[in-house]
């Protein structure tokens, strides 16, 4: 038996911290106040003297200014006096970007082995200071006994937090600190999840790009609770990121644990069903693809540089999604492009670039975005033991056509009227074009600054008069049809796919892949307990139990290691393309699987 643990990771950190800026007038000259943002490491192992302890055997480091990799961020150039007492150490002045929000800061005072109170102090305050004094905010933690600790102060319109050591706990101590973080993590596993659902689709082929979403309930005693004064309801939003995870093991005594990440996501929806009770509607940052309109489009010719690889980061460049989450396969440089995109969304614009590309997109698991060319044989298995009985077959699919329309484009070779407009001096406007034109041949009349242009764009700005216009050579489209045509004899049903004003250099060779592959398939549902299986990969699963092989005799035969001999009596290979996984309820997991006739 299959024994799972649900885990969800809650980040309530302020999104801008990064650009917040550490100072302070006590720390040593040896350390760098900058290293304080976020960091939760440990100190490595340093002697100082006012611990009158230290060992000699080469394990610990010297503190040398002429170092690189000594990474303290704060140790203060004072020690306490003989009562213990801090001389007014201000240890970090922060400088915000002079709005900032905070739910809580996270502090790590560091660690210590030789020190029998490691580095903590016993005394600190925290300072908010805003520009309206009722924003202002202090606290006051005094008998510190861990060398981590989170000060439950909420704040708004923040535009400097100062951190004061007050007090040691023995006397003649510096004082020191390693990491803050603006805002706290919380953990949550199966004592407090009662339901969580992950759903997971990646098609075929993409003729949509589906965003894998969440489904996640809560209990908690004081973190959604209004009266508690560590609720987080005021400061939950859509940009707090929610990291989904579950482990496995097959008995209560087994100490080894399957881990499996089920990636990144953020909140769609919150309703609150009681003070302690919380239901989350998640989805993955794919999400804000949808926000975004790309319209920096390119006219491509088929160029070494005019590739599916640069095109995709074009794409991701539009929205306010960190590229360092983005992995985007190397294959896709030699994907070769000519035409272009018209005007949509980005998630439109990736869903389009995939297809032709015959890449697919993963954005569970790997904790980002992953985009890869489309798999071409077996990576995982379902076992038999894992599949609930009964298989169903939900329905056929038997496609004899796909019809597609392909362009050609050719420059014009004089320049044509393209915009019109009425703009007022001193104004600037961004104006769509109907047609993709060259944007190096784009003029506009004496009284219009062309500011920025593109291919279906030009930002001007009205410097005299209000009637003006724009030329330029404008691409003329030539339509050409094409269509595929599979191995079956009787017309079961064709599909089209949408004009494809941008294509690849072996589009006809892809569109051919998704007709063969959707001639006499069928789509089977199964329930199965999930050990790790993803969707978008080709699956071995058994669409009926094992059998034992029974000998002559009558006996259950056995091999020479005394392992009972089963047949799979229905073995298939499928590609696995939804699943829906109850991750609080042992892993019970819904799935769709394709299979060729």
């Amino acid at each position: 038996m299959l024994i799972t643990n649900p885990s969800v990771k809650f980040e309530m950190i302020n999104e801008k911290s990064e650009s917040f800026d550490f100072s302070s007038q006590c720390n040593q000259s040896f350390a760098d106040i900058s290293l304080l943002k976020n960091n939760f490491n440990d100190f490595f192992d340093f002697m100082t003297l006012e611990l009158n302890k230290s060992i000699l055997d080469s394990s610990m480091q010297t503190i040398d200014e002429t170092l690189l990799f000594n990474n303290i961020p704060f140790m203060s150039n004072k020690l306490s006096d003989s009562n213990c007492q801090f001389s007014d150490v201000l240890v970090s002045s922060i400088k915000t970007n002079g709005n900032a929000r905070f739910y809580a800061l996270s502090l790590n005072f560091g660690d210590n082995p030789f020190d029998e109170y490691n580095t903590y102090p016993k005394k600190i305050r925290v300072e908010y200071v805003s520009d309206n004094p009722e924003h202002n905010r202090e606290s006051t933690i005094d008998n510190i006994t861990d060398s981590s600790i989170i000060v439950y102060m909420s704040g708004e319109s923040i535009k400097r937090v100062n951190i004061y050591f007050l007090e040691s706990w023995f006397p003649f101590r510096f004082a020191h600190l390693y990491g803050v973080n603006f805002g706290v993590t919380y953990y949550w596993d199966n004592n407090d999840i009662t339901d969580l659902i992950v759903t997971e689709e990646t098609p075929y082929f993409c003729n949509t790009l589906p965003i894998d979403t969440s489904k996640l309930t809560i209990y908690s005693d004081d973190k959604f609770s209004i009266s508690s004064d560590k609720s987080i309801r005021s400061y939950i939003n859509d940009d707090t990121k929610i990291t989904i995870s579950a482990s496995i093991r097959t008995t209560e005594d087994d100490e080894y644990r399957t881990n499996i990440q089920f990636g990144e996501y953020y909140i769609d929806n919150i309703k609150y069903e009681s003070e302690n009770r919380v239901t989350f509607d998640l989805s993955t940052i794919l999400r804000r693809l949808d926000k975004y309109k790309f319209i920096d489009t390119k006219m491509y010719d088929g160029g070494t540089n005019d590739n599916s690889y640069n095109l995709i980061y074009d794409i991701f460049n539009t929205t306010n999604i960190d590229l360092s989450t983005v992995y985007v396969d190397d294959s896709l440089r030699y994907v070769y492009l000519t035409g272009y995109l018209p005007v949509m969304s980005c998630r439109e614009a990736l869903q389009r670039v995939l297809l032709i590309s015959d890449a697919m997109l993963y954005d569970n698991r790997s904790l980002g975005i992953k985009i890869v060319m489309h798999p071409q044989k077996v990576s995982q298995v379902i076992d038999s033991n894992e599949i609930f009985d009964p298989v169903n077959k939900e329905e056929d699919i038997n496609i004899l056509k796909i019809n597609y329309d392909l362009y050609n484009y050719d420059i014009s070779s004089s320049s044509e009227k393209i915009a019109t407009l009425d703009l007022d001096p001193g104004k600037i406007q961004t104006v769509m074009f109907p047609n993709p034109v060259d944007p190096d041949t784009i003029e506009s009349d004496i009284g219009l600054q062309v500011i920025e242009s593109g291919v279906l764009y030009s930002k001007v700005g009205s410097i005299i008069g209000n009637n003006h216009t724009i030329e330029a050579k404008i691409y003329k489209e030539s339509k050409f049809n094409n269509e595929t045509q599979t191995s079956r004899n009787t017309d079961i049903k064709n599909i089209s796919i949408n004009d494809l004003k941008l294509k690849s250099q072996n589009i006809n060779n892809i569109i051919q892949n998704i007709a063969d592959f959707n001639s006499e398939s069928t789509v089977y549902k199964i329930e199965y307990v999930c050990t790790g299986q993803e969707t978008g990969k080709y699956t071995k699963f058994n669409l009926s139990k094992p059998v034992n092989f029974i000998t002559s005799n009558g006996e259950q035969f056995k091999t020479s290691d005394g392992k009972i001999l089963q047949v799979q009596s229905d073995q298939k290979t499928g590609y696995l393309r939804y699943q829906s996984i109850d991750l609080a309820h042992g892993m019970v997991t819904k799935a769709e699987i394709i299979l060729k006739n």
